[in-house]
């Protein structure tokens, strides 16, 4: 089974910024600067560098950025399986 991670940041049921993990692109949508600088800083979007090198997996990396960037914590036992999935319908706005 191939899997990719997904991050979506979504503010009051309105999805602002999304990024999907199997591209490594900047992140979209209507305001993608509520994600991008966390991805960023979190190393999330490989450089020319990071091809040599063994990297941390999306999943981890996207964990990273929720702590770092958003001040939330997830328990470590909870990471150890899949992540949790929760699909946000797109509304328009």
């Amino acid at each position: 089974m191939h899997s990719t991670t997904r991050l979506a940041h979504v503010r009051d049921g309105q999805v602002v910024a999304r990024c999907d993990a199997w591209s490594y692109e900047p992140a979209s949508g209507i305001a993608p600067q509520r994600l991008n600088p966390v991805l960023e800083q979190v190393g999330f979007f490989p450089g020319e560098r990071d091809e040599e090198e063994e990297r941390p997996s999306s999943a981890a990396l996207a964990l990273e950025a929720l702590e770092q960037g958003f001040g939330l914590a997830v328990d470590a036992e909870a990471a150890r399986g899949p992540l949790p999935t929760v699909v946000v319908p797109a509304t328009a706005g």
